[in-house]
């Protein structure tokens, strides 16, 4: 996805390998998208996930690995504790309702909620903080190639779950019994609904921008990134999410146009919007001809359309009642990320997630972080629109990219000052002549002889030669021999 010349090499000196730790955090995040495979009755990457904090915290009291405890990597937490500690200490519980964060609204992922308040903070906690704890400690032991190999992970996990949708698509079989359809004709592959395989795809296609940009490009490595794309796409179409469909087509843009401009080809950036505008006003009807988002699709997608509506006024009358805690992650209603955490643990525990986000987001920015910051910020914008039109929030692989991008800016990137940027920007700009300067203005450079640079006029105010008393210069001879000299009055 880059130029041979914006490759970033690994460090020589940098360690290379993997342990222990590296194949759990590896397989934790491969297996985040698989939302519907258990193990032992609990999410497969959960399962990875807990034992990579256990050898960490071993690795950790034995001083072999250092981690970072970074304040706003636990605001999601502290948060979720917060409104977990009033939940239980004011029996806000019985507030519970049928449009709460169990709903069952046919077709929406109103999933949040099950499984009480308490497991909602736990899985808060291994989503953001002990995501992120785990990818910094890679990223502090093995450098650039952490980060890059988490991103990788995720985008290996998605493609599978899509593998397993498409085969149930065309074949009929059943690979797993997760793949079976829970929402008419859509697939979910491995994940427990088709709305969590489309975000999963969605936060993908970023994902795999930012891996692919770390590589040199190949033919087979190129060939390989865009059969990744394809089959992408062809998850969104099994999935049939609305809104990943929306966002992935945003986003996809975006990256396509972060590309242009990474390959020092900007000038293609608004030909290529065109065509791109002109190729979906044909090419898009007929893609999404089969789903939801085209006109006369499957029924009931008005009743669900309805549904939403009614969760959304309900969450805005839970925080209008309840502004700054809500009214409790048993209460808490609404399929928008937003309306979900306001009205469960209003500004508080909206607070919370967006500190972690922002700070993440930030990162980037204020630091020379190795990994592009376009497609950086792609990444995390992503996650925010995929917040619209559904309620995720703590899934275990919503917050990889997001990880990914804040440890590399910590460990391996250089805070950024903008002071000393601006200064060496206006010196050069003193120092180089104008593109556009007229033969006039070069003159002097020409007449001094070739490569010469003109005398700055302080330089040139400053000058003394020797002069008579009357002011007029004096003759060689006269200045030999030692007769007393006067600064040229300057105009």
């Amino acid at each position: 996805m880059s130029s041979s010349r914006e490759v970033i090499r690994e460090d020589a000196a940098a360690p290379r390998g993997f342990d222990a730790l590296t194949v759990l955090v590896t397989l934790g995040i491969v297996a985040s998208p698989w939302t519907g495979v258990k193990v032992i009755g609990l999410p497969a990457s959960d399962v990875a996930f807990v034992l990579a904090a256990v050898v960490l915290f071993v690795k950790v009291m034995t001083g072999d690995r250092a981690v970072s405890l970074r304040l706003w990597s636990f605001a999601p937490v502290i948060a979720s504790f917060v409104i977990v500690a009033i939940d239980v200490f004011s029996n806000r519980a019985a507030l519970s309702t049928s449009f709460g964060a169990t709903g069952n609204i046919e077709g929406d992922a109103v999933f949040l909620g099950q499984g009480g308040a308490v497991l909602f903070l736990l899985r808060t906690a291994i989503a953001t903080t002990l995501v992120f704890m785990l990818v910094d400690a890679e990223t502090r032991r093995w450098g650039r190639v952490a980060p890059v190999r988490a991103l990788t992970a995720f985008v290996v996990g998605t493609l599978v779950s899509v593998a397993v949708a498409g085969a149930r698509d065309l074949t009929g079989l059943t690979i797993l019994e997760q793949s079976v359809t829970t929402v008419g004709d859509r697939s979910a592959g491995l994940a427990f609904h088709p709305n969590s395989l489309g975000q999963s795809v969605a936060l993908a296609i970023p994902a795999l921008a930012l891996a692919a940009s770390q590589h040199r490009a190949r033919p087979v490595r190129t060939l390989a990134v865009a059969g990744a794309y394809v089959l992408l796409t062809w998850g969104l179409l099994l999935a049939d999410s609305r809104g990943a469909l929306i966002v992935s087509g945003l986003v996809g843009i975006m990256v396509v146009l972060a590309a242009l401009s990474r390959w020092r080809q900007g000038r293609w950036v608004v030909p290529a919007g065109i065509a791109v505008g002109l190729v979906s006003m044909y090419a898009v009807p007929a893609l999404i001809s089969g789903t939801r988002l085209a006109a006369g699709g499957p029924l009931g997608i008005a009743d669900e359309d309805v549904g939403r509506e009614q969760l959304l006024a309900q969450a805005w009358d839970a925080f209008s009642s309840s502004p700054f805690v809500g009214v409790g992650l048993d209460a808490g209603s609404g399929v928008m990320v937003a309306a979900f955490l306001a009205s469960s643990g209003g500004i508080v525990l909206l607070a919370g997630f967006t500190i972690f986000v922002a700070r993440a987001f930030a990162l980037q920015w204020t630091r020379e972080s190795p990994l592009p910051r376009s497609y950086g910020s792609i990444a995390i914008l992503a996650l925010v629109l995929m917040g619209l039109p559904n309620n995720s929030v703590n899934e275990r692989f919503d917050y990889i990219a997001v990880a990914a991008v804040a440890a590399c800016a910590l460990n391996l990137g250089a805070a950024r000052d903008r002071r000393t940027r601006r200064s060496r920007f206006s010196s050069r700009r003193r120092r180089e002549p104008p593109a556009f300067a007229s033969p006039a203005f070069l003159a002097p450079f020409a007449a001094s002889g070739a490569g010469a640079e003109r005398t700055p006029r302080t330089a040139r105010a400053t000058t003394r030669t020797p002069l008579r008393a009357d002011g007029t210069d004096l003759p060689p001879a006269e200045q030999a021999s030692g007769h007393r000299r006067r600064r040229r009055p300057t105009r």
